[in-house]
């Protein structure tokens, strides 16, 4: 059978899809990607498909649903024999979604052996259960590598000389505002193991195939790239066998020297960790991350000590936060001094725990359709207009008054200045100056240029002219 994965622009590997791809080639189906570009219109690249039978697939999270619940609506329309399948963090913890006129079936969870046994049922008449969480697959190394060749069918993402790879699946952790939380309960009903780790070997495996592509450089998506239980040894083999420089990311307080050492000599030049406040009741209160200020800096000192680049998340509006906790946020950071320091603004999430107290603060009407699809631009919280204006501007200049402490009084006067589209431009052009370092070797060659193809021409930053920037806004 054919399957179509159809998807707005990315420059991120969705690797979720790639896996699919790979199993479903396994099993003989046809399988094609067709971008979008943010349109709700027929692809000319799909319209010889008019007459045939095929499963239009979608991946969906929540804030983008809506845009694919439209698109899937018009391509139903045209392609009348074509089948409907959402898949995704949406439908996972939504399945509501299903009751949608236009939607033929859900996949809830890990979809390696849901999906082709999706397309059995399709072929042979037989019902599938779409409200069931799917099994999951136990043995990473036994899914192929991620069909690369689909990924990159665009020469914008072939081009890109930085790839993702995943080593791992599942979170060990159980943050307040993110929803691996739910998936945890979800997986615990059914009594599998949600944490799992790919073996050294197929991993190197995969980032030698990777060399087929313009490649200059590896970013580990994991959310904690070192505790995979075959860590050493992955370090060795990739220093001997890969020998590309790389990117990961990591939590502040499992560091040790010993794994920096591993880190940097395997050819790391850069990692990313994840701050979220500089307020350590936020924290642990909160937020459930329980380090403390001391333990964050003690890890900043030994990436330091080994000159070890890294970038900082951060994430603002929080309920109950206060101008001096985001204050507080951001002098963490000075202190910590990253290469980069980015922020988000906190979006609730249905059925999560901050979610539940930004509404019993009033501070929020649980309305899934009006989700926002990116967490940069504006709070969703119904906060007084002073504070709402001081975490939209702050988001903005969050990177440069962490990397300039000098204009940390400059923070002030944001809750008194309307947002505007030069905040948008000079976040979206300091970002990319930060990532041009982040990503970059020895000799400075930029291997970050094409993450935002977008941006600013060129700005003068000096003090008396950021002085006249927030004058003049």
């Amino acid at each position: 059978m054919r399957v179509v994965f159809v998807m707005d622009d990315f420059l991120i590997e969705p690797l979720g899809i790639g896996y699919l791809s790979s199993v479903l080639k396994e099993e003989g189906h046809k399988v094609d990607l067709v971008k979008t570009n943010g349109d709700i219109t027929v692809p000319k690249e799909m319209r010889d498909l008019h007459d045939e039978k095929f499963i239009l697939a979608y991946s969906v999270t929540t804030g983008t649903h809506q845009y694919y619940i439209k698109l899937n609506n018009l391509l139903k329309t045209y392609f009348q024999n074509a089948i409907a399948v959402f898949g995704g963090p949406h439908p996972t913890y939504f399945p509501e979604v299903l009751e949608e006129r236009c939607i033929d079936y859900i996949i809830r969870g890990e979809a390696e052996k849901a999906l082709p046994e999706l397309l059995s049922c399709i072929e042979d008449g037989r019902e599938f259960n779409c409200g069931e969480v799917c099994d999951l697959v136990q043995d990473l190394d036994t899914i192929p590598f991620p069909d690369r060749d689909l990924l990159y069918k665009y020469d914008r993402n072939r081009d890109n000389p930085i790839k993702s790879v995943m080593t791992m699946r599942g979170c060990p952790f159980s943050c307040t505002y993110c929803y691996n939380v739910l998936y945890k309960q979800l997986y615990r009903e059914k009594k599998q193991k949600l944490v799992r780790f790919r073996g050294a070997r197929n991993i190197i495996d995969e980032c030698k195939d990777l060399k087929r592509f313009p490649l200059e450089m590896i970013y580990f998506q994991d959310d904690e790239f070192t505790s995979n239980p075959n860590f050493t040894a992955l370090m060795l083999m990739y220093k001997d066998e890969v020998q590309v420089p790389f990117h990961a990311q990591l939590r502040i307080d499992r560091i040790t020297e010993e794994k920096i050492i591993l880190l940097k000599d395997a050819g790391c030049t850069g990692v990313t960790f994840a701050i979220e406040s500089g307020s350590e009741r936020l924290r642990k209160e909160l937020l459930n991350r329980h380090m403390s200020n001391e333990k964050i800096l003690a890890g900043v000192a030994l990436l330091k000590k080994h000159k070890m680049k890294f970038r900082t998340e951060n994430m603002i509006g929080a309920p109950t936060e206060t101008r001096k906790d985001i204050l507080d946020t951001i002098r963490l950071n000075i202190a910590c001094k990253p290469a980069v320091a980015w922020a988000s603004i906190f979006q609730p999430y249905p059925n999560l725990e901050l979610g539940k107290k930004c509404e019993e603060l009033g501070l929020w009407e649980c309305n899934v359709d009006d989700f926002s699809p990116n967490f940069f631009d504006k709070t969703e919280l119904k906060f007084e207009p002073r504070h709402a204006r001081f975490v939209n501007n702050t988001q903005k200049f969050f990177g440069f008054i962490s990397k300039h402490k000098w204009a940390l009084p400059l923070a002030l006067l944001l809750s008194h200045i309307p947002e505007n589209e030069k905040f948008k431009e000079f976040y979206a052009w300091y970002k990319q100056r930060g990532y041009n370092l982040l990503y970059s070797n020895k000799e400075g060659k930029c291997q970050a240029k094409k993450i935002l193809e977008k941006r600013p021409s060129k700005v003068s930053v000096t003090k008396a002219s950021v002085r006249r920037f927030f004058h003049q806004s």
